[in-house]
């Protein structure tokens, strides 16, 4: 049970991945700017408790 819960989160998170780069590559060149690390980190942070949704 645990094993399947591990590949599930696994697959989930790759998922994640993807979407989180095609966000990413959308936006374009000239509006990207470097983000404050602060709010990155806490946003990355929470963000593995939600990989599933």
């Amino acid at each position: 049970m645990a094993e399947k819960r591990k590949l599930r989160y696994v697959a989930e998170l790759e998922k994640y991945n993807k979407e989180l780069q095609a966000t990413i590559n959308e936006i374009p060149k000239d509006r990207k700017a470097e983000p404050d690390i602060q709010i990155v980190a806490s946003a990355l942070e929470a963000s593995k408790y939600c990989v599933e949704k």
